[in-house]
């Protein structure tokens, strides 16, 4: 069909070409008198080279004009095809996009902008970018404006100024946030929700451990009292045994008050929400204390190089990551022979500290230490572990501006946590007992 129409305009053009000539013969027949047959018009046409020049030339310049008026009109088709697509796509996006002239007068405005906005020169009041419109090309921002759909609506702002050559015209889009804030926010509550679930779990797991480490005390403690009344109730009142039974209770009365210290100390850490500086290796020991609470043998050896460093960051985030992998490390070697736990603080440059927590276990498989750090993904038996521990230490570290990972080249099984360094030394220092 489009050839057969390229063959007839051609036939046209050439036809409209003969027709001048032939006019300008008919012309001469008239005035000549001539009989007006086309006889006579032939020998006309043949008498003058000009006639038969012309007979050429103008059917070939109404081809010629004809193909060029052709090309124009494709291009021409082809420009309206092309912005009506792009107008299909810029109305196939969920942003508000609206194009603006050199005078801030809209050229374009999408389907979603005209739903969202009845009055765009409202929402450049609002946004307050007309102040930037000769000052900066790009900027993007976060903003909270009256839509269509609601007040305070929150958008992603971008503002663009594109130039060619002399020309300027201003490109702003909106993209509605709502829907992601919303979701952002219950990501937030899940997160929250999975921290309150892994503090309970690490207190209930922390609770018999307590209850064992204070009952013991107590126990002595009774029982040299009751030892106590028995040498005062005889005449003969044996003072030595009175001493050396007074600080035996003393010694017990110690426990306990090393016990509910580190405990108040821990409390105190996890109340408080703000980065501090601190010294690393009195967290460090008083982590330790609460730890050992967990290894039922009391066969467990944990060495501590006690390196005084201080760091800068959330005490309380620090004592869970530390005490998280300490129990770790307490679960997964309790069981085995000469079990032993190394902590080492190290001095690293460009203002870091490394701690390293190795216990005696052979390492992780390859295949699982990538993904010890996934939510809810734990080797623990079902009941033992909720698989949260290490995701939410990982989490805690990177918010406090350091880095925890897996070291898998040690033959055993070791993690470093990687802190900001504190030149300040007036350290927080915990309750002593």
């Amino acid at each position: 069909m489009k050839n057969l129409n390229r063959k007839t305009h051609f036939f046209v053009a050439i036809m409209i070409g003969l027709s001048i000539p032939v006019f300008f013969a008919c012309l001469d027949i008239w005035e000549l008198e001539l009989d007006p047959s086309f006889s006579n018009l032939i020998e006309v046409l043949k008498s003058q080279n000009l006639y038969l020049f012309s007979s050429i030339l103008f059917p070939v310049l109404f081809v010629i004009v004809e193909t060029l008026l052709f090309q124009i009109r494709q291009k021409s088709n082809y420009i309206e095809e092309e912005f009506e697509y792009l107008k299909v796509l810029l109305n196939a996006t969920p942003d508000a996009i609206i194009f603006l002239n050199e005078e801030k007068q809209i050229i374009f405005q999408n389907n979603q902008s005209k739903l969202l906005f009845n009055n765009f020169a409202n929402v450049l009041h609002q946004t307050e970018i007309l102040k930037f419109f000769n000052q900066v090309e790009f900027i993007q921002k976060e903003t909270a404006i009256d839509s269509n759909i609601i007040d305070s609506h929150p958008f992603l702002l971008n503002f663009k100024l594109a130039k060619f050559k002399e020309r300027k015209n201003y490109i702003v889009s909106l993209k509605d946030l709502k829907k992601l804030k919303d979701k952002e926010k219950i990501i937030e509550d899940q997160k929250h929700q999975m921290i309150e679930k892994n503090k309970l779990a690490s207190l209930g797991e922390m609770a018999a451990g307590i209850a064992h480490e204070i009952n013991n005390p107590l126990t002595v403690i009774n029982s040299n009292n009751s030892l106590i009344k028995r040498i005062i109730s005889k005449d003969n009142i044996d003072v030595s045994k009175l001493e050396l039974l007074t600080e035996k209770t003393k010694a017990q009365i110690e426990r306990i008050t090393s016990i509910i210290t580190s405990l108040r100390n821990l409390s105190r850490g996890l109340a408080n929400d703000d980065n501090e500086v601190f010294a690393l290796d009195q967290v460090i020991m008083e982590t330790i204390d609460l730890a050992k609470m967990r290894d039922k043998g009391k066969k467990i050896i944990i060495q501590f190089n006690n390196l005084n460093i201080n760091c800068f960051a959330n005490r309380g985030q620090i004592v869970q990551v530390v005490l998280n992998l300490l129990n770790n490390a307490i679960d997964a070697i309790e069981e085995t022979k000469d079990p032993w736990i190394s902590i080492e603080i190290k001095e690293e440059e460009s203002k870091k500290v490394s701690l390293y927590i190795t216990d005696s276990g052979k390492g992780i498989p390859e295949d699982v230490a990538g993904k010890i750090f996934i939510p809810m993904y734990t080797t623990k038996e079902v009941g033992k572990g909720t698989g949260l521990g290490l995701s939410l230490s990982k989490t805690f570290i990177s918010q406090n501006n350091g880095s925890l990972e897996y070291i898998n080249n040690q033959g055993n099984t070791c993690f470093r946590i990687t802190l900001p360094k504190s030149e300040n030394n007036s350290a927080q220092r915990p309750e002593s007992a």
